[in-house]
């Protein structure tokens, strides 16, 4: 008879065991799911920061290539490169028409 109880009581920890090892295996995965989710989020989050500074860097250049381009097309520099560097000399009297 004891060999029975024995054999019985020994089973019911087991399925408890069981089920607690079932348990913790689940809590794992969902934690080492969880972890890698937030890595990814992370690792996306550096990527939008080093973008977004090329951004910002690429609309400074913009804005001083304009800035150039503006200062490379004023009359009075373009006057003075025809004038001095191509011989260039200003139409007397009225305009004539060309065409």
């Amino acid at each position: 008879m004891r060999s029975k109880k024995s054999s019985r009581i020994s089973r019911v920890p087991n399925n408890k065991n069981l089920k607690l090892f079932l348990a913790v295996v689940v809590c794992t995965l969902m934690l080492i799911v969880f972890v890698s989710g937030q890595v990814y989020i992370i690792s996306l989050e550096q990527n939008i920061i080093s973008i977004s500074d090329e951004i910002a860097e690429i609309n400074n250049e913009i804005d001083h290539l304009r800035i150039e381009t503006a200062e490379l097309s004023k009359g009075s520099r373009i006057k003075t490169i025809a004038h001095v560097n191509l011989n260039m000399k200003m139409p007397e009297g009225t305009p004539q028409r060309l065409f």
